[in-house]
């Protein structure tokens, strides 16, 4: 992950604060170790999603993990290259749900539910458009 982005933004959720990373790992195989660091340590993240993992269903689910987070939900791309994948602190209440609204095929979108102690709630979306796809 040297060189890559790593975003850290704040949210609050009926008076606590929620911080989601985003980060382009270009490949779990090769950048575990800067993730782990970089994307969950150093920011303390509550969600973290990441792109381009480049995981297919040949990996376990368990091959990704990292102690007081969830287990990855994966997006995985059947080609090359690719993929999407949130994790999030166990103590955060998460559900995985389909989006609001239609998604274009070229874009890889995971969609998270994340609801507080008095059932109030926020969307979270993470969504990765492959620069190829950009072109078409």
């Amino acid at each position: 992950m040297a060189g890559r982005r790593t975003k850290s933004r704040p949210y609050t959720l009926s008076n606590k604060e929620l911080t989601i990373v985003y980060a382009n790992v270009r490949g779990f195989h090769t950048n575990i170790g800067e993730f782990t660091h970089s994307a969950i340590n150093r920011h303390r993240a509550d969600i973290v999603f990441v792109c381009e993992t480049f995981l297919d269903d040949s990996v376990p689910q368990t091959y990704v993990r990292v102690q007081g987070y969830s287990l990855l939900v994966r997006k995985d791309r059947s080609t090359q290259g690719g993929g999407i994948a949130f994790c999030y602190k166990d103590t955060v209440n998460v559900q995985v749900v389909e989006p609001p609204v239609p998604v274009p095929r070229e874009l890889e979108i995971l969609t998270l539910k994340v609801t507080d102690s008095d059932s109030k709630g926020v969307m979270v979306v993470g969504c990765y458009r492959p620069p190829r796809r950009a072109q078409q």
